[in-house]
């Protein structure tokens, strides 16, 4: 994908979307990892998601993969509470991507009130890095792109 962008492109709303899209692999699908790293443009974000059946080490491998990628998509961790016995594992796993993938951006869902405490301390020991919280939610196959084309088509509307 071409990472220059002309004026006529940001005035397309499928055109911002596309320069904005991230997309969302499972750490044991070599073909969709591959071809993130290999289609997407510089600096994208490449959700892991690991589900329960598998180890922490695939999402490391998955991470590593795609730092490895030509393009080097942003390798963004996925990381469900379900899927963590305790915080001695998510350490770990955190230490591992850090170490081994170079990340630098997980995304992690957990219950909020620890995670509201966890910022609060961060923001007492001065520690000012931006964070996004999400509220994750059930969702069909076909939603999330039931969802983007809706949203291109209102972008279209109201430009």
């Amino acid at each position: 994908m071409n990472d220059l962008v002309t004026p006529t492109q940001l005035e397309d709303p499928l055109a911002r979307f596309l320069e904005t899209l991230s997309v969302e692999v499972v750490s044991n699908d070599k073909t969709l990892i591959d071809l993130a790293g290999a289609l997407l443009r510089p600096g994208a974000e490449v959700f892991i998601a690991n589900l329960p059946k598998h180890k922490a080490e695939k999402q490391i491998d998955a991470a590593i993969a795609l730092r490895k990628s030509g393009l080097v998509p942003v390798p963004v961790p996925h990381i469900v509470a379900r899927n963590v016995l305790g915080k001695p594992e998510l350490a770990a796993l955190l230490r591992g991507l850090t170490r081994h993938a170079v990340v630098d951006t997980a995304l992690v869902l957990f219950d909020p009130k620890p995670i509201i405490a966890w910022i609060k301390a961060l923001r007492a020991a001065q520690v000012h890095v931006p964070y996004r919280i999400g509220v994750a939610g059930p969702a069909s196959k076909s939603a999330p792109i039931k969802f983007a084309l809706l949203s291109i088509e209102e972008s279209a509307t109201t430009v």
